[in-house]
């Protein structure tokens, strides 16, 4: 056996490098990972001259074993060892590619193909390169070389399709995948199937094609390739799970009633609401204290993921101007000033995001009534174009729901800490979104308001 031709060999020189490469490889074969590692050591240590080659193998040892960042080192040392063998240079790349760097793994691969033109590895992972990269009709290029050479291997079917796809050739992407399909119908053409559907806006087909892999995963299995699925296939259920609710208030309405069912508040505060070239304007002076004025929504408690709105303002306007989600209970009284239009109550629990007077935003959260201080956030409200007021869009989104969890949006990006307030994501009852101002005395109040956003969640199949 090959084996025992190598163990006869070491006999008879025991500093017999490509022995104990052989050795190596036929233990790799059998999966006796810590022989094939040991004997990979070994041959770069007895033969300088092929220390390039072992390395590489126990590189690729690495990588069967899911040691990706022992992979990288070990084709690292094998460059250090021998700059010059263009199958080094190929596996170095390779490891670039392992890291995300794909236009190191380019350059590398580009030198390598100068000493091995045409070569089927090259070509194959220098299409990766260019993919990774943008450039996806060097990609298509290169694929086409190397599928020419090797009609047959799925991954290279696959990733031609997923260039079609992303050169918007949707016809020919569909025709690749199917032609990948009849190859080799496996997960990696059924993943990309459910990749290519989803691109294509069908997230229902998508979905189906990740359901039918993962039934067909042992619920044990705890892979990369199984966690993707798993991890992808739930975040495509829970966005077929949102409805998204948009008002641009591109309408016209009569006097206060801006209709779609939205509540106006302006409780003798001196400050009018109304719609002005197609948005929500609040003007005028502050008559009670701190009383807030609002343009409010309702929806049910335990389904509403996220509330936000675009409010245009000088960033050291006077007032304060921001959006909250509110849960009513009990009588109005001193504890916060957020009454319920409705049914009169006081917020008792709920969650405030705002830009105040000197420009910063903050937030500050209401339980059981009571009303904490502003807690300030390193983020300032934009400077508008040649002194016009900034525009930003506030949002709060519900991260948690179990555990009370929420986050801060500024412009659909996440800002400051995550905020606890255990009782409002829980809450049976309606929640109320609010988009408010509110001054001191005498104060002046200017703010617009557009591009309302509410998402909630359903229930799937009704």
């Amino acid at each position: 056996s090959a084996k025992e031709f190598y163990q006869k060999a070491l006999k008879v020189d025991p500093w017999c490098g490509g022995a104990y490469l052989g050795l190596g490889l036929v233990a790799l074969d059998e999966k006796d990972w810590v022989t094939a590692r040991d004997s990979f050591l070994d041959a770069a240590e007895a033969d300088p001259l092929l220390s390039g080659r072992a390395l590489i193998a126990l590189g690729f040892l690495y990588e069967l074993i899911g040691d990706t960042e022992a992979a990288t080192n070990a084709y690292a040392s094998a460059y250090e060892a021998d700059p010059s063998d263009p199958e080094v240079l190929l596996f170095h790349g390779r490891g670039y590619l392992l890291n995300g760097d794909a236009r190191s793994a380019s350059e590398q691969h580009a030198r390598a193909m100068e000493k091995l033109p045409g070569q089927f590895d090259l070509l194959a992972h220098l299409s990766e390169s260019a993919f990774l990269l943008g450039r996806f009709s060097d990609a298509l290029r290169y694929l086409d070389a190397a599928i020419a050479l090797s009609p047959k291997t799925p991954a290279l079917l696959v990733r031609r399709a997923q260039t079609l796809a992303r050169m918007r050739r949707n016809d020919e992407a569909k025709a690749a995948l199917e032609a990948a399909k009849l190859v080799a119908d496996d997960d990696e053409v059924e993943l990309s199937l459910a990749w290519y559907y989803y691109s294509q806006g069908n997230a229902e087909e998508a979905l189906k094609r990740l359901k039918s892999i993962e039934r067909e995963l042992d619920r044990r299995d705890e892979s990369p390739r199984a966690q993707y699925v798993r991890t992808w296939a739930h975040a495509i259920e829970e966005n077929l799970s949102m409805r998204v609710w948009k008002d641009h208030f591109d309408r016209v309405a009569s006097g206060r009633d801006l209709l779609r069912a939205w509540k106006v508040h302006a409780p003798g505060s001196g400050i009018s609401i109304s719609l002005l070239q197609n948005r929500v304007r609040f003007q005028g002076t502050q008559r009670e204290s701190e009383t807030p004025s609002a343009i409010i929504q309702e929806r049910p408690g335990r389904a509403l993921v996220s509330f936000e709105a675009a409010l245009t303002a000088r960033a050291k306007a006077p007032f304060v101007s921001g959006v909250a989600i509110l849960s009513f209970r009990g009588k109005p009284g001193d504890e916060n000033p957020f009454t319920d239009p409705v049914g009169g109550g006081m917020a008792y629990e709920g969650l405030v995001f705002a830009r105040l007077p000197e420009g910063r935003l903050a937030y500050r959260l209401i339980e059981r009534h009571q009303m904490s201080r502003w807690h300030a956030l390193d983020v300032s409200w934009p400077a508008g174009a040649e002194g016009a007021p900034g525009v930003a869009t506030l949002g709060i989104r519900v991260e948690d729901p179990k555990k009370g969890i929420f986050r801060l949006m500024v412009d659909g990006r996440d800002v400051g800490p995550q905020v606890e307030v255990k009782g409002l994501s829980r809450s049976a009852r309606e929640l109320q979104g609010w988009v408010f101002t509110q001054a001191e005395i005498d104060r002046k109040v200017d703010l617009l308001v557009d591009d309302v956003r509410i998402v909630t969640r359903i229930r799937r199949g009704r």
